[in-house]
This record gives C-alpha cells, structure tokens and sequence, in this order.
C-alpha cells in the first residue's frame, strides 16, 4: 500500500501539472487586408526580402527583433489604399495600415508642427513663407513617400494600448531636398516668383543644416474607437542597413498610444514550447521519480 500510494501521488502531480502545461498562451492574431501589398524583411544586414509571404510578416512584427519589419504597400511610395493588418488579442483589436493623401488632409498640420518644433533652425523660414506657399508644401506633403511604413514590431499593452517600432533612415534630408527640386522644376506659370523665393531659401537653409533630419515614415492605427498616426522624430541606430541598397532600415522609432502600458508579465507565444514537447519533458521526470522511490523501497 506504501508503495502504492507513492505511485498515485506521483501520477497526481504529473496530471496537474500537465493540466498547467496545455494552458494556451495568449496570442495576438494577425489578418492583412491586402496580402499582395506587403513585404517582409527577415531582419539583420544580411536579411531577405518574402513578398506577399503573411507568415514570414506575423514572425518579424512578434519576434522582438525590430530590423526584420513589414512594408505596408510596397508597390510604390505613395499608398492609393489602407493596406495593413488587424491585430487582435483577447478583447483588444487593432489595425494598422498605409496612409493616402486622404490621409494627410487630416494629419499634415499636426505633423508639420511636430516637425518644426524637432527642428526648430527651420521654424523661422516657415513663417517667413506666404500662406500660399505654406498650402503648396503641404499639398506636396503625400508625395514625400512616408505612407509606406516599415512595422518592425507590434504588441498590445497590459490594458490594450498599442506600441509600434517603425523602421526607416537616420537622415531623410536628401529625401526633402528632392522634393523641392521636384518643385522648383515647375514652369513659371504654375510656380509664381514669390513661392520659387520661398522654396529656394528653403533649400538653402537644407543645405545649410549641419545636423540630421531623422523622421519615420507614417501608419495609421484604428484601436478603441480612436484613430492616431504614428510617427516620431526620435531615433535609435539599428546597427544595419538593408542588403539591397545599404541605406534604409538605419533607424528605429519607438511609437505608442497615449493609454499604453508596458506588460513585462506578457510571452511571446513564439516562445512557449508546444504542450506535447512539455508533456513529454514531466511525463519522463514522473517516470524517473517513480523508479527512485521503488527503488528506494526494496531496500527499506
């Protein structure tokens, strides 16, 4: 009966504990609306490049690793659609996708004052600018391609506010100063004298800046009945650059709701082996006991 008893016990605690093991971990779960318009980078300076691949997409927003990022409409610069993805977990749903110059006409004032305020050497050039010149610049804004973001993470926070990691460049400067070349190719009879002025002493005082212009690209995210853009002008060197042009994914900016709260209770579910290989593991340390106390009750 001693024996016996060692043996029901031993059973009991491998049973309860199995019953812990096949607890499914929360996951956040991924559907892309456009799978055709989205690319994904597997990460490092090395990395490949999986079009239209949404496993290779959900690894690289969920594998902590912020270099391997998804392109949300990679087919140009300049978004015609929303493409992106509704993430979901639990009770909280977010989705995140591409801006369109519909887009803009909501989030161009705010971002130019966000701009200006980073960098303040451009503020007064600004307002030196006439009003149509200021309608110029940001009507041209879409064009500047940040609507196509690079997504290198996504995770919901412990009450379901969203945190992104945007990938993008260090310095974006040239990307401006091609722009307002684009400009200033403009004829005569499109581009007056006074904004031609206005756009040239801004390419002057471009020139003229010592420093970088760091600033992300852009994703809209709908979650909790609110709609935000996400952006920052503050970076963190990633360490790489991409292996086809050895310039982008230079940078990464951290970006959150104003609600969110970090989890550090939270697994990735990539990281939480499979029940069966956890089942197995107790199912041989249960038989291991089971031996040493037999054995240990022959020689009583």
């Amino acid at each position: 009966m001693k024996n016996t008893k060692k043996l029901i016990i031993g059973a009991s605690m491998v049973a309860g504990m199995s019953a812990i093991a096949i607890s499914p971990a929360h996951a956040v779960n991924f559907t892309f609306n456009n799978p055709n318009e989205i690319n994904t980078y597997t990460g490092g300076a090395d990395g490949v490049f999986l079009p239209n691949n949404t496993m290779a997409a959900v690894k690289a927003l969920t594998d902590g690793n912020a270099s391997s990022n998804v392109e949300l409409w990679y087919g140009s610069e300049t978004p015609t659609a929303n493409v992106g993805f509704t993430a979901q977990e639990g009770n909280y749903t977010a989705t995140v996708t591409s801006v369109t110059a519909a887009d803009w006409n909501n989030l161009s004032s705010q971002w130019l004052n966000d701009l200006l305020n980073a960098y303040t050497p451009f503020q007064s050039v600004w307002n030196s600018f006439s009003s149509s010149t200021k309608s110029l610049v940001t009507n041209f804004l879409p064009s500047l391609g940040m609507g196509d973001p690079n997504i290198g993470g996504f995770q919901f926070g412990q009450n379901g506010g969203v945190q992104l990691q945007l990938v993008g460049d260090l310095d974006i400067k040239t990307k401006f100063l091609n722009q307002i070349y684009t400009l200033l190719k403009l004829p005569a009879a499109v581009l007056p004298q006074a904004q031609r002025t206005d756009l040239t002493k801004l390419q002057n005082t471009l020139n003229a800046y010592q420093g970088k212009i760091t600033a992300s690209e852009i994703a809209k995210v709908e979650t909790g009945g609110k709609t935000y853009y996400a952006y920052s002008f503050n970076a963190v060197a990633s360490g790489i650059t991409a292996s086809d042009d050895g310039k982008s994914y230079s940078a990464i900016f951290n970006w959150n709701t104003p609600d969110y709260i970090a989890s550090t209770s939270k697994i990735h579910s990539t990281s939480v082996p499979e029940p069966s290989v956890i089942l197995s593991l107790l199912g041989i340390s249960g038989i291991f006991f089971t031996q040493r106390k037999l054995k240990k009750a022959q020689l009583q």
